[in-house]
């Protein structure tokens, strides 16, 4: 996406298919926002765009975690929110946005109606593209306010421009380059994984798919990593302690520090997360090759995280309720 200068209450949406890069795109504006000293606050929409009470809630739940900022007792929660959010440049990122038209209108009508003055930038990410009601609506659509932008795979030059910093071989960065189609977490896959097996040749990966699989997966990890893996498929985050919880064998420190810098998987509060495309096709595939163990292990996560619920706060409670759900 182009440069350009946002002027007050503006807002972004980027769409792309699965694997495309939203969520790391998102990351990396994050980044930048924190950077630039704007108050920047994190949502997935997967568990926080229910309702606006969650949607609130959420922001509450930042502010306080990240910014030390909390709510007077007694205090309304929106002009609350509202008045936090204008006292500075502040950068909303919702990820996982295909739900966002459970509360647009909500979110047209009364929150950012009020927030239409203030230096507030909404930055969202989604499968599909801009909602209907923003193009229509009187204060947003077609005005400068919005910008929009489809997520495209890589083109020849990208791809041979990410494989030389990777480190690898060049008949292996040229394998790579043919066989992934310019997929941005493919490519991000194979050559995370391609390095993990550094020293075993190139001659096994002669069979590199075109397209993400289960199968790719099981054989490119090893053992100790794809267990490690497939547990954190059934948890929304999990660190170190947790992971060991649920594993036969417990990962040593070094292999949780190699698992943190797969490029699929993404550092959080509370743990490590699995990005959400491999986490569908490791749950999909243990479901099919051993539905008994995938279910006894899956009602230990389910356990595991009923045990969380009632001492987390409300912002970690939503998320483990979105996962309880969509498991």
């Amino acid at each position: 996406m182009a440069r350009r200068s946002f002027g007050r209450g503006a807002a972004v949406f980027g769409f792309g298919d699965r694997g495309i890069g939203k969520t790391t795109l998102l990351m990396e504006m994050a980044h930048r926002a924190r950077r630039a000293s704007a108050l920047t606050l994190w949502l997935d929409g997967q568990g926080e765009l229910a309702t606006s009470s969650a949607f609130l809630s959420s922001l509450e739940m930042g502010l306080e975690s990240e910014y030390g900022k909390f709510r007077a007792a007694g205090a309304p929660l929106l002009p609350y929110i509202v008045t936090e959010l204008s006292r500075q440049r502040t950068v909303l990122i919702l990820d996982n946005g295909e739900r966002l038209d459970r509360l647009e209108g909500w979110l047209l009508s009364s929150f950012l109606s009020r927030l239409r003055s203030a230096g507030v930038l909404l930055i969202v990410a989604s499968r599909s593209g801009l909602p209907v009601k923003w193009q229509t609506n009187p204060d947003w659509g077609g005005s400068s306010r919005i910008e929009t932008f489809a997520l495209q795979l890589f083109n020849r030059e990208q791809v041979l421009d990410y494989l030389r910093g990777s480190g690898l071989e060049a008949k292996a960065q040229m394998e790579i380059a043919q066989k992934t189609d310019g997929h941005p977490l493919l490519l991000a896959l194979t050559v995370d994984l391609l390095r993990s097996h550094e020293g075993e040749g190139t001659s096994r990966w002669n069979d590199i798919p075109a397209i993400l699989s289960a199968d790719w997966l099981r054989e490119a990890a090893s053992p100790a990593m794809h267990r490690a893996l497939t547990v954190l498929s059934l948890l929304p985050a999990a660190d170190q302690f947790t992971l060991n919880a649920l594993l036969d064998k417990p990962l040593e420190a070094s292999d949780y520090y190699d698992l943190a810098k797969l490029s699929f998987i993404r550092s959080t509060s509370q743990g490590l997360s699995l990005h959400h495309v491999v986490s569908r096709l490791l749950r999909d595939d243990y479901s099919r090759r051993d539905p008994q163990q995938f279910g006894a292990l899956r009602h230990r996560a389910f356990r595991l995280m009923a045990d969380r619920f009632h001492t987390a706060d409300r912002r970690t409670q939503m998320r483990i309720a979105a996962h309880v759900l969509e498991l």
